[in-house]
């Protein structure tokens, strides 16, 4: 199983989603570097120049003036920082451990659901007007914004997986405990069990010893009532 075999499925499918997840933030960073954005000269981080296009400085996800293909470099960094987070929780086992990163996984999830969501719509509704303004790349920014909700998806079912396996644990966690209760019960009450080939414990009625002293005392009972009764 990846990363730990106590994970069980859940850490499989966790590191699946992960992976695919990294794999097309990679895909989107790529198509965004190598068709969608282009400048001259060396990359600036003066903000004033990466946040808005120029005619050194252009991007062909939208026809205004806002660099969104910076803006979706630093969707894809936050994507990517989150998904090898979710790498690293699968290095936990079970228990109160699972539980505690189970947690985090399923909202950190669900926060990257919602960031996608936004990062998609956004791409979504530039593309489509740069696609009626004649935009050149039309299948780039297609692609761009398709991975965009593929990510949406694939953030959504991390959520999910989350969240079943947050409750998965915590029924094993309290069937762990009850079976550990009765364990200590079991020793604790071993002592009646000698002689007895059933295991019959003081809250059984079957042969238990319990049983055995009350029918003797009401057997003595019944014989001085008789006797009584006779006089």
């Amino acid at each position: 199983m990846a990363f730990c075999p106590t994970t069980g499925s859940h850490g499989f499918f966790a590191t699946l989603l992960a992976l695919l997840q990294i794999a097309l933030s990679i895909a989107i960073a790529v198509v965004v570097s190598e068709v969608l954005w282009t400048w001259k000269g060396s990359f600036n981080w003066n903000p004033s120049w990466w946040s808005h296009t120029s005619t050194n400085n252009v991007c062909l996800m939208t026809t205004g003036g806002t660099n969104l293909c910076a803006f979706t470099y630093v969707v894809i960094a936050v994507s990517l920082a989150a998904s090898v987070f979710l790498l690293i929780t699968q290095l936990f086992s079970r228990g109160r451990g699972r539980r505690c990163c189970a947690c985090c996984e399923g909202w950190l999830s669900l926060l990257l659901t919602c960031w996608w969501i936004a990062a998609a719509t956004t791409a979504t509704v530039y593309g489509v007007r740069a696609d009626n303004a004649s935009v050149p790349q039309h299948d780039a920014r297609t692609a761009v914004w398709a991975m965009g909700w593929s990510e949406v998806g694939l953030w959504g079912l991390s959520t999910i997986l989350a969240f079943v396996s947050r409750r998965a644990a915590k029924r094993r966690m309290s069937e762990t405990e009850l079976s550990a209760t009765l364990s200590e019960g079991e020793k604790r009450y071993s002592r009646f069990d000698s002689g007895n080939r059933y295991g019959d414990t003081p809250f059984t009625n079957r042969s238990s010893k319990w049983r055995e002293a009350r029918d003797s005392y009401k057997q003595r009972a019944d014989t001085a009532a008789a006797a009584a009764a006779k006089v």
